[in-house]
């Protein structure tokens, strides 16, 4: 039997020992770098019958999950990841044939070292035992926007252990929007806002789908391409903001469409500068095969000349999305600016959080007794169909809105234009906030909320992107995704905080605490999310 570790350019990467024991079920074994990452590897082995191989990892500091065993053959393929950088790990690979016979193998691997690009990170862990178990995945974008020019790498995808070490990375040009885990253990990627990707763990590209905008428009505006040969069409405009697995294996994402208005109402809506070219968002539905289920249009819900919400007369920021999409356009006003998308198929509800309209919405999902799919249900938000119960304050232009089985309601409330604060006024300030929502009876109540300030001493104000999401310890994740040092140089900070008894945030306790960047070059973060386990709960290894 034959053991080594090489690297993918053939130069000793670690070295390599083993012991054979057991009955020569292991014929072969050889692991080498992951094609996309110098931290992950594959093991690939062959057996001599049909075996169960598995890959058990070790190393003095630090744990890392080992992969799922593959299924029974005589040819195995076991991506390992989790690993940090620059770190020796011993791996046992042990074949278990379908007859009772075993045997095993022991190689020395060491990692490489991280890429000089990726962001800086500084970390404080107040409290390790107090965090929730996982890797925190994430996604810091260079600049702050869209992607710049002459830049090979500034999409990212991170994934860091409860120290802060980056322990799996993903690299491309586009910018990243939404990331987030399939059943299978994959990845669905949002590259550019265009264009959807499917990543397995070791980077490798499963299927790429091109919205109507990628397949036109080509690239980004820093000249990133944003499909390739293999990108399948989608018939739909755009992927933005949202891109989820449902139970069904379906996806949900939103999409945009241009709408045009007449002069008369364009005049009247805005008669200093009146635009008739406006977005719209549509939810989108798509089968694993990328054809489109189901749609949702915004503009079956609100008119944009009766709900304006609060952009329809503001010149728009020309490398946010969705405003590049659709250069033919002109001067575009984003109307309603959707950013996230729950689905809660027990009460037939589809969340749709519209920014620009300071409203969280919910739909009717699907046709049922009640009416029609696409029905308005109600509006939280302070021009809303709900009404606020007791203490507390609405949410402004908001992000990521996570129903809980509880009938809570938890959302990143990013605070722009909130009443009572900005210029001459009290500073303005972003927080997490949790609901309890009552929607039969009409109510809401708001029952805690956790706020900060910045190391100078700013309450912490984030006007852009962010997120939170409860943890399985009850814990709160939170991505101050697009907040800014005195000197306006845009940043990212990850925090996970045990809230306290009182509802007004006063005595939570926050045990890790994650900023992204150095006051050089701008790092903006869209969304995070715990993950149990970097390969998903899927199908075992090839």
């Amino acid at each position: 039997m034959a053991a080594a570790a090489c690297s993918d350019d053939d130069t000793p990467a670690a070295s390599s020992s083993e012991e054979a024991t057991g009955d020569d079920l292991l014929t072969d074994v050889e692991v080498s770098r992951g094609p996309h990452s110098t931290i992950s590897a594959v093991v690939e082995a062959e057996t001599s019958k049909d075996a169960v191989v598995s890959v058990e990892v070790d190393a003095d500091e630090g744990s890392v999950e080992s992969p799922p065993p593959t299924e029974a053959d005589t040819s195995h393929t076991v991506p390992v990841v989790g690993m940090r950088a620059e770190t020796a790990y011993s791996l046992r690979v042990t074949a278990a044939g379908t007859d009772g016979s075993e045997d095993s193998a022991e190689i020395e691997w060491t990692t490489g070292a991280l890429p000089d690009d990726l962001p800086p990170l500084t970390v404080d862990v107040a409290d390790g035992d107090a965090m929730a178990p996982g890797v925190t995945l994430f996604t810091p974008t260079l600049g702050g926007g869209d992607a710049p020019p002459d830049v090979e790498h500034t999409g990212y995808i991170l994934a860091i252990d409860g120290d802060g070490e980056v322990v799996w990375y993903y690299e491309t040009g586009p910018s990243f929007m939404e990331v987030s885990q399939t059943a299978q253990g994959t990845l669905l990627v949002q590259l550019g806002q265009t264009t959807i990707q499917e990543i397995d763990v070791l980077g490798n590209t499963v299927r790429s789908f091109a919205t109507r905008v990628a397949a036109d428009l080509g690239t980004d505006l820093g000249g990133h391409a944003l499909t390739t040969p293999d990108s399948e069409p989608l018939a739909i405009d755009s992927s933005h903001h949202e891109l989820q697995q449902l139970d069904s294996g379906n996806t949900i994402t939103l999409s945009t469409e241009l709408v045009r208005l007449d002069d008369a109402a364009a005049r009247r809506l805005c008669p200093d500068d009146p635009e008739t070219d406006i977005i719209s968002d549509t939810v989108v539905e798509l089968s694993p095969a990328g054809e489109v289920v189901q749609e949702w249009p915004l503009t079956a819900v609100y008119d944009p000349v009766q709900r304006p919400g609060t952009e329809m007369c503001v010149e728009p920021n020309a490398v946010a999305p969705p405003n590049w999409f659709y250069p033919d356009a002109g001067g575009v006003r984003d109307w309603t600016h959707g950013n996230a998308v729950v689905v809660d198929e027990e009460a037939n509800w589809l969340l749709v959080s519209l920014r620009h309209l300071n409203a969280i919405v919910a739909l009717r999902y699907h046709d049922d007794a009640e009416g029609p799919a696409g029905e308005l249900l109600w509006e939280l938000g302070p021009e809303g169909t709900l009404t606020l119960a007791g203490d507390g304050d609405w949410p402004y232009h908001q992000h990521a809105p996570e129903l809980h089985d509880d009938g809570t309601l938890l959302v990143y409330d990013n605070g722009n234009g909130r009443p009572g604060t900005g210029e001459g006024a009290d500073p303005p300030y972003t927080r997490a906030v949790l609901y309890d929502l009552e929607a039969d009876a009409g109510t809401v109540t708001q029952l805690w909320e956790h706020r900060d300030t910045t190391a100078d001493g700013r309450p912490v104000f984030a006007p852009f992107v962010g997120d939170a999401d409860r943890l399985e310890n009850g814990n709160v994740l939170i991505d101050h995704g697009g907040l800014s040092d005195a000197e306006g140089t845009i940043y990212t900070r990850l925090v996970e905080v045990t809230p306290g008894p009182a509802p007004d945030g006063s005595e939570d306790t926050i045990v890790f605490d994650l900023t992204v960047g150095d006051g050089e070059q701008g790092w903006a973060s869209y969304r995070a999310d715990r993950l149990a386990s970097l390969y998903g709960t899927g199908s075992p290894a090839g």
